[in-house]
C-alpha cells in the first residue's frame, strides 16, 4: 500500500487528522462502485502452494467478533481494522471509506465467487522516498499520491478471508500494476484465538517496458517486506477492533 498516494499536499500532523469517513461514499451499488470492482479484482482464495508471508495467533479473539469488527457493526461512526490501518501505520489522510455493502455473490463479485460484502476506499498517502537510485529517476514519484483500494469479505470453508486491492495514481506505471493483500482468518485449533495469514502479491495488468524490468523484482521485494514489517501493527489493529 505505500506506493500508492495522491495530492500534492500533507496529510493533518498525527493526532489532529480527522478519523475515517464511514457512509460518506456510501449509497450501495452505485456505477462508480461497480467500475472500481472491475478494475481491481481481488479472488477471495488462499494462494495455493504458496507460503503466507505472515502467519501468526491473535490470541483471545474469536471470528465473530472479527467480522462484526471489519464490517463496522456495534460501532457506527469508528472506523474498522482496515482504515485504522490506512491512517494510524501508513500515515494516509484525505480517508474516505464507504460502509460495507453487503448482496448475493452474483451481485458483488464482479467476476469473484463468494464475495458477500465490498467496501471502497479512497486516501492520500505519502510516498517512499529510499528507492534504489535507478528507481528513483525512471519513477520519479510526487511526495504524495492518491490511491484507491477495493476490499472485499467473504466465506471459504472454516476460512473468513478478505482481499484488499489497491492501486495507485498518477504516478509512473500506477496503471499497469495493482497490489492485492489477501488475509485469511480461522479459529486456531487449540481454542486459544485465531490465526491469521497474509499473502501480498503485485498484479500487473499492462507489461513494463523491458529495460524497465528490474522494477517489478523490485516492488515485490519491498512489497514482501513492507508486509512482514507491518505485521505486529495490523495484529493489535485487528485485536483492539474486535476487542
Amino acid at each position: 500500500l505505500r506506493f500508492l498516494r495522491w495530492l500534492r499536499r500533507p496529510p493533518p500532523p498525527r493526532g489532529t487528522r480527522e478519523p475515517a469517513l464511514r457512509g460518506k461514499a456510501a449509497e450501495g451499488w452505485t456505477p462508480f462502485l461497480k467500475e472500481a470492482c472491475e478494475q481491481l479484482p481481488g479472488a477471495l482464495a488462499e494462494l495455493e502452494g504458496v507460503a503466507p508471508i505472515v502467519q501468526q495467533l491473535l490470541p483471545g479473539l474469536r471470528l465473530p467478533a472479527l467480522r462484526a469488527a471489519l464490517l463496522g457493526r456495534g460501532r457506527p461512526g469508528r472506523p474498522g481494522p482496515l482504515e485504522r490501518f490506512l491512517t494510524e501505520h501508513l500515515d494516509c489522510g484525505d480517508v474516505e471509506a464507504s460502509d460495507w455493502v453487503e448482496g448475493g455473490p452474483k451481485q458483488w463479485s464482479c467476476g469473484t465467487e463468494g464475495v458477500i460484502a465490498v467496501q471502497h476506499c479512497k486516501y492520500t498517502v505519502p510516498m517512499p522516498k529510499d528507492l534504489p537510485s535507478a528507481a528513483s529517476k525512471i519513477l520519479k514519484l510526487p511526495e504524495f499520491a492518491r490511491g484507491t483500494t477495493v476490499n472485499r469479505l467473504g466465506q471459504k470453508g472454516d476460512s473468513l478471508v478478505v482481499t484488499q486491492s489497491s492501486c495507485a495514481h498518477g504516478v509512473t506505471f500506477g496503471d499497469r500494476f495493482y497490489i492485492q493483500h489477501t488475509h485469511a482468518f480461522r479459529a486456531d485449533r487449540s481454542g486459544q484465538g485465531v490465526e491469521w495469514r497474509q499473502w501480498t502479491r503485485f498484479e500487473w495488468t499492462k507489461p513494463l517496458p523491458w529495460t524497465h524490468s528490474f522494477i517489478k523484482s523490485m516492488l515485490d521485494s519491498r512489497g514482501k517486506t513492507e508486509t512482514t514489517t507491518s505485521a505486529p501493527a495490523f495484529a493489535q489493529i485487528f485485536l483492539s477492533s474486535a476487542a
